[in-house]
């Protein structure tokens, strides 16, 4: 059977496919696909691991290497690819995925993931894992070049420091003289040994693998050993979790009788740390009569003739390493000269026994990073939506879901440090789990927000609790130190029926809780009729999105900005409207909050984009004349660490000059997230775009903040001229002119609806307009006539 096994492509040592075998199911896959929406093929290549396996021995380096690839096999299912690629990388091609920017964020999770691994938190082992992926979407089909461009991924991030870098395929075909990293080949592995008897370690093999519970095939694993090697007992000792003594894990005996003395079931650390030292270099120790153990360790010897055992042989348990346990056969019959056949066989099992044990102990590591917060301690979302289903109905009662977030928690980690931040939030979880009663259960589900599961009669009742909730948490300032009290936001979804889901729940409190605009104070809300229809919406939006870019239901508008001196057109700005067939047009109010929520904005801005760059390449081609046109850029779509180098490349496809492309940001962009949002537009200003900011003077610190951004067009928020101005309004506006041009700025005012706001723009110096008093947005032939005369 393992011959089977390896003659069907799995590597003997990590039980993945081997390279052979990932380049064939890869490139079947490729050649089988032909319009998709993308893939990732991720590397993981661990950096240092030569250096270290001159330092650390064979067993050692092999038990790291099954850890990551057990991780590989438990976050990746088929049809996806789980790989060694090499002595020192792996491979996993990953199918779906709709973006460089989606990718990387799975790099990320990845590589977070695989860094827990206690092996590659010690900085000592000199090991770090670094991942590169490569989005592709059907330009490279030959493997060997997907893995040259995932090396050449994980290159660039070892040359920046960094643990993660994602490309696309068509960037690395951009690099044809790219570089990779080096991967070692792989050292040949025996399986079996010398006379190691291969038909009882493949039905051992079986056992302990195929078995769906790995702890019942672990238990199992014990009586075949003893059947095999007629032997009276098997055991494993493993450490307990607070390292204070080694404890019986798994044990079995053929007469079915155990030594009634609890004692015995666990050794002090330090005497099975002393013991380890018996271990020869493949972690083996056999003794054939008692008399040899008590010369090296009296207290073990005497501990295994209270179990009667005449000999024995024990094979070691480490992990990183470090002496974790062993796995041990004793005869109780007679003093025993073990075959050279019998101790290379043990040593076999031993090894697949160990292995086994180290995949329960990731699968329980898993489960506990799966479902808990490692900072608090407490459920997570995903455990707390499970054990909240579970939760029984009470008579006479009724659930309520809330969630709660700290509205200055951004503040107490730029001012204070993230360890105060951190000791905030398990304060918190603290509070939470006291606060609680009986069947009722919390979590920490993202940041600073927390979600509760409540019973109540009335709803002023559970009104009540919330606001005592606030104010406790309200008070934790005080017991950490700070000098200022907590302001916490709370959405209630309280049940009405028991039709709803707890997922659904949450999702109506999270609305709730992200409406609520009185920041000066505690406040909480609860989930309405109104805001039901709202979601209901937004539910039918969000699942309608893509297949609308898809099919062409987003149409680009265009709205002229009018040079007021002479009343031509100089410049458009282009505007996103949604036409779903047979519907009436949905305004941009509508879905873009919805899209910046859950990310899709970012292909509609590119979207857009492209149209625009489509639309100027015509009329260069044409001879007509060519207007500048100010694009919207989505604060969600500019962290994106590619989204500049594509708006080149569509620039570069159709032959548009970037300085005919105005990129437009709002100021609140500026304000939420100024250093990323500032690199950012020092770049789009490096690249030669034109750069705006829009809706200025919405913010509390815009006119500041001028002298260090590098824009070069402000647009006046059309809230100045939605009705009559004041005195006040038109000095400050006055103003903000005369600033602006000194500083060499071009103002663009929004909004305009009436002459008297176009004659006080030409009594203040604004040659420029922009509103309904000359166009309002539509598609481009309704302008043609005026733009080209």
């Amino acid at each position: 059977m393992w011959d089977d096994r390896v003659c069907r492509g799995i590597d003997p040592l990590t039980k993945l496919w081997t390279e052979d075998a990932a380049k064939e199911l890869i490139e079947d896959y490729s050649r089988d696909g032909k319009e998709y929406e993308g893939d990732v093929l991720y590397m993981i290549y661990l950096e240092g691991w030569e250096n270290f396996k001159e330092r650390a021995s064979l067993e050692t380096g092999n038990s790291v290497l099954r850890q990551v690839a057990f991780l590989l096999e438990k976050l990746y299912r088929r049809p996806d690819v789980t790989a060694r690629a090499g002595e020192n990388a792996f491979i996993v091609y990953e199918l779906g995925c709709r973006s460089v920017k989606e990718a990387s964020e799975r790099a990320e999770e990845l590589c977070a993931g695989l860094r827990r691994i206690r092996f590659f938190e010690d900085e000592k082992n000199g090991v770090n894992i670094r991942t590169g992926a490569v989005w592709c979407r059907g330009e490279i089909r030959e493997y060997s070049t997907l893995v040259r461009a995932a090396g050449y991924a994980v290159k660039c991030a070892a040359e920046k420091g960094e643990y993660v870098k994602a490309i696309a395929e068509s960037s690395f075909l951009e690099e044809p003289d790219a570089g990779s990293v080096e991967i070692g080949r792989i050292a040949p592995y025996d399986v079996f040994g010398g006379e190691t008897d291969i038909e009882f370690i493949t039905e051992l093999t079986d056992m302990l693998f195929l078995c769906e519970d790995a702890a019942v095939g672990i238990e199992m694993s014990m009586e075949r050993l003893c059947l095999y090697f007629q032997a009276d007992r098997a055991c494993v000792m493993e450490l307990s979790t607070d390292r204070k003594y080694f404890e019986t894990a798994y044990e079995y005996h053929t007469n079915n009788l155990r030594v009634k003395n609890d004692n015995l079931f666990r050794i002090p650390t330090f005497f099975v740390k002393a013991f380890s030292r018996n271990f020869d270099e493949r972690g083996l120790y056999v003794c054939n009569s008692l008399t040899e153990l008590e010369k090296e360790n009296r207290v073990i010897a005497e501990r295994e003739k209270v179990y009667g055992t005449k000999a024995l042989m024990q094979s070691s348990v480490l992990e990183q390493g470090e002496f974790r346990g062993y796995i041990s056969i004793c005869d109780m019959k007679e003093e025993r000269l073990w075959t050279k056949r019998e101790i290379t066989t043990f040593l076999m099992a031993g090894k697949l026994i160990a292995a086994s044990i180290l995949r329960v102990r990731s699968l329980e590591y898993s489960q506990h990073v799966t479902y808990r917060d490692l900072l608090t301690e407490s459920w997570n979302k995903n455990k707390f939506i499970m054990e909240a289903a579970k939760k029984p109905r009470k008579q006479g009662m009724k659930r309520a879901v809330v969630t709660f977030d700290l509205k200055n928690f951004k503040v107490i980690n730029q001012e204070f440090g993230y360890d105060m931040g951190n000791a905030v939030l398990i304060e918190i979880s603290n509070l939470l789990g006291m606060f609680i009663e009986k069947d009722e259960c919390y979590a920490r589900i993202e940041a600073d927000t927390f979600v509760l599961l409540f019973y109540y009669r009335e709803t002023s009742e559970l009104e009540a609790r919330v606001g005592r909730l606030l104010n406790h948490v309200e008070r934790l300032s005080a017991r950490l130190g700070l000098v200022f009290s907590f302001i916490c936001m709370a959405g209630i979804c309280a049940e009405e029926d028991g039709s709803m889901e707890i997922q659904e729940m949450i999702e109506c409190a999270d609305m709730v809780r992200k409406s609520i605009k009185d920041y000066h104070k505690s406040s909480s809300s609860f989930f309405n009729r109104e805001m039901q229809q709202r979601r209901d919406r937004e539910k039918y939006i969000a699942s309608r999105m893509k297949k609308a870019l898809e099919s062409g239901e987003f149409l680009v508008y265009y709205q002229p900005r009018v040079d007021i001196r002479t009343g031509e057109y100089i410049s458009l700005e282009a505007l996103a409207r949604w036409q779903p067939p047979g519907e009436a047009l949905i305004m941009p109010g509508e879905f873009i909050p919805l899209f910046e929520q859950n990310g899709f904005i970012s292909e509609l801005d590119m979207y857009v984009f492209e149209q625009v760059c489509r639309e100027i390449q015509g009329w260069m081609r044409s001879g007509r004349k060519v207007y500048p046109v100010a694009v919207n850029l989505s604060r969600i779509h500019i962290r994106e660490k590619h989204f500049l180098e594509h708006l080149e490349s569509v620039c570069r496809k159709y032959g548009v000059p970037v300085d005919y492309i105005e990129l437009e940001l709002t100021e609140s962009a500026f304000l939420d997230d100024p250093e990323v949002i500032m690199e950012s537009a020092v770049k789009i200003k490096e690249k030669g775009f034109v750069l705006s900011m829009d809706d200025f003077g919405t913010g509390f610190s815009s006119l500041s903040m001028l002298k260090d951004i590098p824009v070069d067009i402000i647009k006046l928020d059309q809230s100045f001229f939605q009705k009559k101005m004041t005195e006040r309004e038109k000095i400050i506006i006055s103003y903000v002119i005369q600033m602006t041009r000194e500083l060499q700025i071009e103002v663009v005012s929004e909004g305009i609806e009436t002459e008297e706001h176009e004659q006080f723009l030409k009594e203040i110096g604004c040659d420029i307009a922009q509103g309904y008093l000359y166009a309002r947005p539509a598609p481009l032939a309704v302008h043609e006539a005026k733009l080209w005369k």
